[in-house]
């Protein structure tokens, strides 16, 4: 960047479990090293002032504690992608930083198999909470809850409460204030007691309901601060709109389920889009002192499961493309260029993928337009 005057990126790649976050962990560490200098006020009542560096590397505890997760192959494993610019000023300085993030795994907040977990942040949040938060959150233990009930809730070396911890000061040094976090475990735990609501069938089957008095409708309702009773109705009711007309009628077990966990999908989507924004508005430009960005690409890792959703479809179809660019970049081309200059040898052979994405993107493929 500083010989060319250009920006630049570094694509980190590879299987699940290969280093990616660590590796892209240790490059941004290494920026705010030789990079980091100017102050900022973190706003809020005694908010202070913090190194922009600091708040750069306080934003990856908070994005692996909300979007990593233990799976059968990594125990940290990043379920979305994230590229990051490092801004820097004629000197060489950091300026700021913007975060974009992509495919988080929804799925995986209301299913996972047995041998992962869900998000760090729930088994973080029941572990490293206080008695009185515990309290007030109405948290009980991760066994209770049936969004993380199963699987292993348990990682070998790693203290759930102890990172808890970790997260709550990372998140106070991008600036979000006490009440600001409890906002978001309220959050969280609508998310946990959402999935304990029980969805009821008749005996025939064709009409389903929700036990009146079951606390986790108060809780999920009082957090959200929605109606209580207009939650059930639309958990156990579809509605469609035909010819300007609304039709309202009961859902199947089944599809009520699915509903109370589409529900629960898409308030954590919501939330981690939330706290993304918040650490890019911590993280903005100052002035128009920036001229050059370093960006850093950091997508989780291919994998194959027992049971493959769509999600992990564009997860390893965006990894086949990503290993073109490197077949690319670092075998195609350096060889014309050998073969150009009459340069010919023995070429190390590599497993080229390139037929890997086209059942996919080709003719008649999956994502083909129409």
């Amino acid at each position: 960047m500083a010989r060319d005057s250009r920006s630049q990126s570094i694509i980190v790649a590879g299987e699940s479990g290969s280093g990616k976050t660590v590796s892209a962990r240790y490059i941004m560490q290494f920026m705010a090293a030789v990079g980091g200098h100017s102050m900022r006020g973190l706003g809020g009542p005694g908010g202070g002032e913090v190194h922009i560096e600091q708040q750069i590397l306080a934003s990856n505890p908070a994005l692996e504690a909300m979007g990593n997760a233990k799976t059968s192959r990594n125990d940290n494993s990043s379920r979305f992608g994230k590229y990051i610019q490092i801004w820097f000023d004629r000197g060489r300085k950091i300026t700021g930083a913007t975060i974009q993030t992509y495919l988080l795994e929804k799925s995986r907040v209301v299913y996972h198999a047995g041998t992962e977990r869900n998000y760090h942040i729930f088994y973080q949040l029941c572990a490293g909470a206080t008695a009185a938060e515990r309290e007030s959150l109405c948290l009980l233990d991760v066994a209770e809850f049936p969004y993380t009930a199963f699987g292993d809730p348990h990682v070998k070396g790693v203290d759930d409460a102890k990172d808890f911890a970790s997260v709550r000061k990372a998140l106070s040094t991008i600036g979000l204030s006490e009440g600001t976090q409890h906002e978001m475990w309220q959050t969280l735990s609508s998310v946990l007691h959402l999935g304990k609501i029980p969805i009821m069938a008749n005996r025939r089957g064709d009409r389903v309901n929700i036990a009146p008095d079951h606390p986790s409708i108060d809780v999920t309702a009082g957090f959200l601060g929605v109606d209580a009773n207009k939650l059930c109705r639309w958990i156990l009711n579809t509605r469609i709109v035909v010819a300007g007309k609304e039709i309202v009628s009961p859902a199947t077990q089944n599809v009520a389920t699915d509903m109370r966990d589409a529900l629960a999908k898409a308030i954590y989507a919501r939330l981690f889009d939330w706290m993304v924004a918040q650490i890019n508005a911590s993280l903005a430009r100052q002035g128009t002192s920036a001229q050059w960005f370093i960006g850093i690409l950091d997508i989780y890792g291919f994998e194959s499961f027992k049971s493959n959703s769509f999600e992990q479809l564009c997860i390893n179809y965006t990894n086949e493309n990503l290993q073109q660019q490197f077949n690319k970049h670092v075998f195609r081309l350096e060889q014309e260029a050998y073969k150009r200059e009459e340069n010919v040898g023995d070429f190390n052979h590599f497993a080229d993928n390139k037929a890997c994405p086209k059942p996919i993107e080709g003719n008649l493929g999956v994502l083909e337009n129409p």
